[in-house]
This record gives C-alpha cells, sequence and structure tokens, in this order.
C-alpha cells in the first residue's frame, strides 16, 4: 500500500478532498488534526532586547561574564 500525506493550511478544503479522494475506489482516508506545537525558547522581539540590556547591566556590574574570543568561552564551559 502506498501511503500520501497532505498538509492541508486551509481546512476549508478539507470536506471537499474527502468527499473527492474517498468516491475513488481502494483509497481510504486517515484524517489527523494536528494543532502547531508552541516553542518555549521563542521570545519576543522586545524580551529578546531586554534581556540583553540585563545581560550588559550584569556584566558592567562584575556580575556576568563576558569573553573577548571563542578560546575564553570554551575554557570558561569546560570549567563548568
Amino acid at each position: 500500500m502506498t501511503r500520501i500525506v497532505l498538509n492541508i493550511e486551509d481546512s476549508r478544503l478539507v470536506p471537499s478532498l474527502k468527499q473527492i479522494l474517498g468516491a475513488i475506489k481502494g483509497v481510504t482516508i486517515g484524517y489527523v488534526e494536528t494543532t502547531p506545537k508552541s516553542d518555549p525558547s521563542l521570545v519576543s522581539e522586545e524580551d529578546f532586547f531586554a534581556n540583553i540590556d540585563d545581560a550588559k547591566r550584569e556584566i558592567d556590574e562584575g556580575l556576568g561574564h563576558s569573553f573577548d574570543n571563542v578560546d575564553e568561552l570554551d575554557k570558561y564551559i569546560r570549567s563548568l
């Protein structure tokens, strides 16, 4: 058996497609509705720049870490 997966953005098309495909002999329809998964790592542009400002402030106050090159960053990460 050959399987074809269709991703349909406009859900209004689904009933018509089911009717058309269901009329074809030997074609069965499996329907799974999916909802987009939210990505917890996504932040708004405003929050992103606020985080950058917080990091800069922490570095200026001596609370954070800054690195001049990748080797310094790598050495720090390996020390953790």
